[in-house]
């Protein structure tokens, strides 16, 4: 799930339709076709029995947040019903020119995947849309497919600057390959589980299961569990579990009111406990965490260990080489990639 500073990229990136086209028809080698699931589907996908869970997990503020819709004063379990009902009303089908963007880049993308990363390349390629009135139109994950908004779809189609192709590409490519990452880790989580622990530092905990985090907490649908902590450097016996809640629950918006917040934890007697003070969890604000934050190339992917690998993937695969490229973190993942993602 990206968050505000990728989609505002994408806000000022345009297409020519038929230098689209054309630069199809010149990529080689062909990768398979990508299935778009049809309204049908898509509904299935976002509010059938598959999805019962991540329903469950969500409570009322949040419920809010993802579906603009005045769930207040209903009882938690009609909230959520009301909510599933929204997402499936709300999906949507992809246009033939949205197809052929998604095409287009995933053309563009398919050599560096066979050649890096060929398990991105054998895995199916599934998309499904959705109206922005469904998780703030953020791009996310389902199960095996990838979720796009309307909103980022228009904007990646608006205006005929051919001249942005390059970058789009580079845009583009990222985005797939971070949301194919989601869906990775559900299909392989023995892989990713070691990159979160050997190469990221975390170490996994029991889920929390804390009623004054949960009731203001975000379910994320990449990473749904939060069951992670990371170690303190700087601060030996202390850890912190990142958690992605709303700051205002009474009007919420999504993405507007995320916060990624930093729970603390100390490690007794070889366990890592919660930490509380007055009977409620010690927390504070992530990026505010030296230790943690300084530890990672990018500050808007933290608030899960699967997020801050779908961002190393991403970048990498995507070529791009800004300032961070340097990182010891990018460097060290064409290793673990070498053995992992063959």
């Amino acid at each position: 799930m990206l968050r505000r500073p990728v989609l505002r990229l994408a806000l000022l990136l345009g297409l020519g339709l038929g230098a689209v086209a054309a630069q199809a028809q010149t990529r080689a080698p062909e990768p398979p076709a990508p299935q778009f699931l049809n309204r049908s589907e898509a509904a299935a996908l976002m509010a059938g029995p598959g999805a019962q869970a991540y329903f469950d997990a969500m409570h009322g503020p949040e419920l809010l947040a993802k579906t603009r819709q005045d769930l207040r004063g209903l009882p938690l379990t009609e909230a959520r019903e009301r909510a599933k009902a929204h997402y499936a009303a709300e999906t949507q089908e992809f246009s033939a020119d949205e197809q052929a963007l998604l095409r287009w880049s995933l053309n563009a993308l398919w050599p560096t995947l066979a050649d890096k990363a060929p398990l991105y390349a054998r895995t199916p390629w599934k998309f499904a849309k959705i109206s922005d009135r469904v998780e703030g139109g953020l791009p996310h994950t389902r199960a095996d497919t990838i979720v796009f908004g309307a909103g980022i779809m228009q904007n990646l189609l608006a205006g005929y600057r051919a001249q942005d192709l390059a970058r789009l590409q580079v845009f583009l490519s990222y985005l797939l390959v971070h949301e194919q990452t989601h869906v990775l880790q559900r299909s392989h989580p023995e892989l990713f589980d070691g990159l979160n622990a050997r190469l990221l530092g975390f170490v996994r905990v029991p889920a929390l299961q804390v009623p004054a985090l949960l009731d203001s907490g975000v379910v994320n649908p990449d990473a749904p569990v939060s069951e992670w902590v990371f170690p303190l450097p700087d601060a030996p016996g202390q850890a912190v579990l990142p958690w992605l809640q709303l700051g205002n629950l009474q009007t919420p918006s999504m993405p507007r009111d995320f916060q990624m917040q930093a729970v603390r934890f100390r490690l007794e007697q070889g366990q890592w406990r919660l930490q509380e003070s007055d009977g409620r969890p010690q927390t504070g604000p992530l990026l505010e965490v030296p230790g943690y934050a300084g530890a990672f190339p990018d500050r808007s992917n933290l608030y899960h260990p699967h997020e801050i690998a779908a961002d190393l993937l991403g970048y990498w695969l995507a070529g791009r080489t800004d300032a961070s490229a340097q990182h010891p973190l990018r460097r060290a993942l064409p290793a673990w990639a070498a053995q992992a993602l063959k």
